[in-house]
């Protein structure tokens, strides 16, 4: 999962505080964990951008309204098992395997957007984390991709123990 930090899209008339709270109004943002998307904090915007709230951005010009690349926080899931680097993949299988995790989620920072070809080396990408207790639902409802059914996979290892 690629996750985005929260932002909004200009359309050239609206501040960016109008923005967000026309984005929180849309069906699909709510309870974080039970909706789609998690609701926007617009105090927690405001904190994070001050004085920009009561920018006008251009039409189609993205603005990041949150420090933080956390769905909770009203980011994006974005599924890229499809890009991701067989090398990668696989070590971060190992690394599961060497901590003794038959379950963990591995973070990587990358430098750039993944391609299934992308070069392996600490230039391009780099374990920041490790998660013995991931959270598989945000690989089951991305913001955008597929549904990896991550938690049924999970379930069926459990009954398979």
């Amino acid at each position: 999962i690629h996750r985005v930090p929260a932002r909004v899209k200009g359309d050239g008339c609206r501040t960016v505080e109008a923005l967000i709270d026309a984005e929180n109004a849309q069906p699909w943002r709510g309870e974080a964990y039970k909706t789609k998307l998690s609701t926007i904090d617009v105090e927690r915007a405001r904190t994070f951008l001050g004085e920009v709230m009561t920018n006008v951005p251009t039409d189609g010009e993205y603005v990041t309204v949150a420090g933080v690349a956390n769905y909770g926080a009203g980011g994006e899931l974005i599924d890229v098992t499809d890009e991701t680097p067989e090398w990668m993949r696989d070590e971060a299988i190992e690394i599961a395997r060497v901590l003794e995790l038959p379950v963990a989620g591995v973070d990587y920072i990358v430098s750039r957007a993944l391609v299934a070809d992308m070069p392996k080396g600490i230039e391009t990408a780099t374990v920041v984390e490790v998660n013995k207790s991931p959270s598989l639902c945000i690989h089951d409802e991305p913001t955008v991709g597929m549904n990896r059914q991550a938690t049924v996979a999970y379930i069926d290892y459990l009954a398979s123990l």
